[in-house]
């Protein structure tokens, strides 16, 4: 098998400083304020500005690569224990989702859905990104590239009324300022018409709340699905 990992950021435009780790464990990479550090057995080297590595593999044979962020003014993170954090990993997202009150026809489809908000859900603030993904083209081929890890506040609304299915009070807490802000935006049309006339009231935010959400351009031509050619944040 073959590893290629080539990181970069802020839409990529930032390439990483790549360093070996005291251990020898594996890799850290540093750029601004971003940290991400590599820990595996596996040999690795660096390719044209990435990283690469070859390894075999048998039936029943595990090869771990994990990957970890923190800021980069911070110490380099401690080994991780991966078997026991897929475990603890695995073992919460069965309990989370054997909360589940719902027993009709649709059981499989419900936790389905309900798997997935909760994957778009930021659990320290409760906002609901409205995809996973940072180059979302508008049509194939096209000039916009869109990054659409934001909260909409249209979108968020019937959100936390969902996982009223799944019985846990912090899960619908954390949504309560999206969901709420959207409600008060969309009650009546006067209130609409009020909330859309104070500076506060967007469409949308960032994952933690704030307001800075405006159109840019990247930096760099990259190429995203079917070839659309830009890729702005917003």
């Amino acid at each position: 098998m073959r590893l290629h990992l080539k990181l970069r950021f802020d839409y990529g435009s930032s390439i990483p400083w790549v360093t070996r780790l005291e251990d020898d464990s594996g890799l850290s990479a540093i750029v601004g304020p971003n940290r991400v550090v590599l820990r595996t057995p596996v040999e690795l080297r660096g390719e044209s500005l990435a990283t690469v590595a070859e390894f075999s593999i048998v039936a029943g044979e595990c090869v771990p690569f994990v990957l970890t962020h923190r800021p980069s003014h911070l110490a380099v993170p401690e080994v991780l224990d991966w078997q026991a954090a897929l475990r603890e990993t695995e073992d919460g997202w069965r309990r989370w989702c054997g909360q589940c009150c719902y027993h009709g026809p649709w059981k499989e489809a419900v936790q389905r859905s309900l798997l997935t908000l909760k994957a778009l859900t930021d659990a320290a603030t409760g906002g609901i990104i409205a995809a996973p993904t940072t180059s979302l083209p508008e049509q194939l081929g096209g000039a916009r590239n869109w990054d659409y890890r934001y909260c909409w506040l249209r979108d968020a609304t019937p959100c936390p009324t969902s996982t009223y299915a799944i019985s846990r009070p912090s899960t619908r807490r954390r949504c309560f300022w999206y969901g709420n802000a959207a409600e008060i935006m969309f009650a009546s049309p006067a209130i609409e018409a009020e909330a859309t006339a104070c500076a506060f009231m967007k469409h949308s935010f960032q994952v933690g709340g704030a307001r800075s959400t405006e159109e840019r351009r990247g930096e760099r031509d990259v190429s995203g699905l079917g070839a659309a050619r830009k890729q702005p944040p917003g």
